[in-house]
C-alpha cells in the first residue's frame, strides 16, 4: 500500500465498515495518510534518491490550498452522506479516467 493509499481506503473502511462519523474518518485517514508520508519523506531522505524539486512545488501549490479550502469551506456544507457520497465520486472518477488512459495503450509508461 502506498503512503497516499493508507488514507483513500481509511476513509471508506471506517465510514462504512464500523459506521463511524465522517469527521471521525476523516481525521482518522488523515493521521493514516500523515504517517505514510512522512516515512516516505524517511525513505527518500535517508536512500538519497533524487527528487524533481519543482514536482515538489507544483503539488504543495494546489494541495495546501486545496486542503484549507476542503477542511474549511466544503466540510461545512456537506454533512454525513453527502461527504461520503463525494469522496466516493471524485475516486470513481480517477478510476476511470486511469482506466480510459490505461485502454488506450499508446505505448509503454515511463518509469
Amino acid at each position: 500500500m502506498t503512503s497516499e493509499g493508507g488514507g483513500a481506503v481509511a476513509f471508506p473502511l471506517v465510514t462504512l465498515a464500523p459506521k463511524f462519523a465522517p469527521v471521525t474518518a476523516r481525521d482518522f485517514s488523515l493521521i493514516v495518510q500523515a504517517k505514510g508520508m512522512t516515512w516516505a519523506l524517511f525513505e527518500i531522505v535517508f536512500m538519497g534518491v533524487q527528487i524533481e524539486k519543482r514536482a515538489v512545488v507544483f503539488g504543495m501549490m494546489g494541495s495546501v490550498p486545496g486542503f484549507i479550502f476542503g477542511s474549511l469551506l466544503v466540510d461545512l456544507f456537506f454533512k454525513g452522506l453527502q461527504q461520503k457520497m463525494l469522496y466516493v465520486s471524485t475516486w470513481s472518477s480517477f478510476a476511470v479516467a486511469l482506466y480510459l488512459l490505461d485502454a488506450e495503450k499508446i505505448g509503454e509508461p515511463f518509469m
